[in-house]
């Protein structure tokens, strides 16, 4: 495992990324950081590219996930309700009870059979671009990360950072079918990972992304759900 000397200081951000199966958007805006990973980590506009760092740097996947969720779940509170399937909660507090609980994958595996069913149906219609799909889809990168975990990190990490893309698609498709035009269409998409960002690093911070398992996103977590400190589990 890295030392903190090393994550802060010892390398190339870029090259980090780049390693580890970063997009090229992702290596891009690395670059601009050199080896400052305060900075960078301050900085960072795009929620997704926050998420696959964060998973990479061996912050505990319970963690990532949680901050995943907080923005997942910013979506459907700005979308109609009719535009959030129920599969969708029910996904998501699953994933939310094996990021503080930990356990096996059968209850989740279940739960991502409506949701699949749900996309394949929007699909048929060739709906791919209506905000219930991306919500859908959201919610099945979540479970698709865990399921992946266990053989492939990079993949996981894939995933949790397609899952923040899809909810903000989710946004910018739904002011989309009022008509609005494609360049601000695209600016709601781009604020939505802004925003995602600010979620991701409050909810993960700069201590925590380099000093490895740490109780301190679970405390906020417990914090926002009003639960008794006492009774977070660890990540």
């Amino acid at each position: 495992m890295a030392t903190l000397a090393k994550k802060d200081k010892g390398f190339l951000i870029w090259e980090f990324v780049q390693a580890r199966g970063g997009s090229k958007s992702a290596i891009e805006w690395a670059r601009n950081y050199g080896t400052d990973l305060r900075k960078a980590w301050a900085e960072c506009e795009r929620g997704e590219f926050m998420v696959s760092l964060a998973t990479n740097l061996q912050v505990p996947f319970g963690c990532v996930v949680q901050a995943t969720l907080e923005c997942i779940e910013a979506t459907t509170k700005v979308l109609e309700p009719d535009m959030v399937p129920d599969a969708v909660g029910d996904l998501l507090r699953v994933c939310e009870r094996l990021s503080v609980e930990g356990g096996d994958l059968v209850n989740l595996k279940g739960s991502m059979v409506p949701l699949q069913e749900l996309v394949n149906d929007y699909r048929s219609r060739n709906e791919i671009g209506h905000p219930g799909h991306r919500v859908c889809e959201a919610a099945l990168c979540v479970g698709s990360a865990y399921m992946n975990l266990p053989l492939n990190v990079s993949l996981a990490h894939q995933h949790l950072s397609m899952a923040l893309q899809a909810a903000a698609y989710a946004r910018a498709d739904r002011v989309r079918m009022d008509g609005a035009p494609r360049e601000f269409c695209s600016y709601v998409f781009n604020q939505a990972l802004q925003e995602f960002a600010g979620r991701v690093r409050k909810f993960i911070t700069y201590e925590v992304l380099v000093t490895g398992p740490m109780k301190t996103a679970f405390i906020h977590r417990a914090i926002q759900l009003g639960q008794e400190i006492e009774d977070v589990g660890v990540c």
